[in-house]
């Protein structure tokens, strides 16, 4: 890292999510010592691909979804590196907007930036990383209390998805929870190798999915970061559709993603029944239009369809929501 250095990636092989979500990283450097990294992540109306909006339902490669970029400089040392911008920005359909939405993440970083940095400057760096490491520390304990508060035992469940699209065959998400005091242990072997169509699940997806299906459960106010996340164990089959390799397409991965949140909740439902609700409607439909003006410049249009949640001990559940484990609320 270097002073003034904004990396940016997009790559689910990488610790992304999907090709629309690019992220951007910036150090912050007090009197020389990089003392924290601030970063954005934005969903981009369109990243290439063989369909306007990037999900191409009949995909069989992540190539075929738009862009992939590994992490890479996008700003060294505060100086553009406009060949990287302009070769981006010439492989989506938007670029104008494109252009707008990533200078907006690369001012967002600078905002970021410059609180950390003041926050150093007054309390010192070494106070704000013990402070850094206390708030994880504290989420942590948090996280243990809750779970140390539920039974401890053994429960299992297996959610189907009806399928990839491409195919007819289901697709099996199996989860095997193991809760002994304040940890938790979660193994997914029995779900389905990766599937030919766009809605596979790399390791970062999956593990999202079950931090907040835990987090869900246990109620309360724990922050969610990687404090929280130390009590809890994820074991998954390589080269299954909740790990898949590369070059296996992923664009549709809340497909997946959605269900096997509900698997959790299925696996925790047998043993804290009072703390789950029923299911909710465990799939965000996504549709995305374009249209070509007269001089070639295309337009593209995204919305994502959601639902309502499931009814609970106290009550029914909330209609027409975006539920848990979305980034449109």
């Amino acid at each position: 890292w270097n002073d003034g250095d904004v990396i940016v990636t997009n790559d689910p092989y990488s610790g992304g999510q999907h090709l629309s979500d690019i992220q951007t990283f910036r150090p912050v450097f007090v009197d020389g010592k990089r003392v924290g990294i601030v970063g954005t992540l934005c969903h981009h109306v369109d990243v290439g691909g063989a369909a306007a909006g990037s999900y191409y339902a009949a995909a069989t490669e992540v190539f075929q979804e738009g862009i992939r970029i590994p992490p890479l400089r996008l700003v060294d040392r505060g100086v553009l590196n406009r060949g990287v911008f302009e070769m981006l920005l010439h492989n989506v359909r938007q670029p104008d907007e494109t252009r707008g939405d990533l200078n907006a993440q690369i001012a967002a970083l600078g905002i970021g930036e410059r609180a950390v940095a003041r926050m150093a400057r007054k309390y010192g760096a070494d106070s704000l990383a013990a402070a850094m490491a206390a708030i994880l520390d504290g989420s942590e304990a948090m996280m243990r209390a809750g779970l140390a508060a539920l039974p401890d035992g053994e429960a299992s469940f297996v959610e189907l998805v009806d399928d990839d699209g491409q195919s007819d065959e289901p697709i099996r998400l199996a989860v095997r929870i193991v809760k002994t005091g304040d940890g938790i242990a979660l193994d997914f072997a029995g779900s389905s190798p990766q599937v030919s169509g766009p809605i596979n699940n790399t390791r970062a997806m999956t593990c999202s999915a079950v931090y907040y299906a835990l987090l869900a459960a246990l109620g309360g106010d724990i922050p969610a970061n990687s404090g929280c996340y130390r009590p809890v164990s994820v074991t998954l089959p390589e080269g299954s559709v909740v790990d898949a390799v590369f070059p296996a397409p992923v664009a549709g991965r809340m497909v997946i993603n959605h269900r096997i949140a509900i698997a959790v909740f299925g696996a925790l439902a047998q043993i804290a029944p009072q703390r789950i609700p029923a299911a909710y409607y465990a799939i965000s439909y996504v549709y995305a239009l374009q249209t070509v003006g007269r001089q070639g410049k295309r337009q593209v249009y995204f919305d994502i369809e959601v639902g309502g949640w499931g009814g609970h001990a106290g009550g029914d559940g909330a209609s027409a929501l975006s539920c848990g484990l979305h980034n449109n609320t």
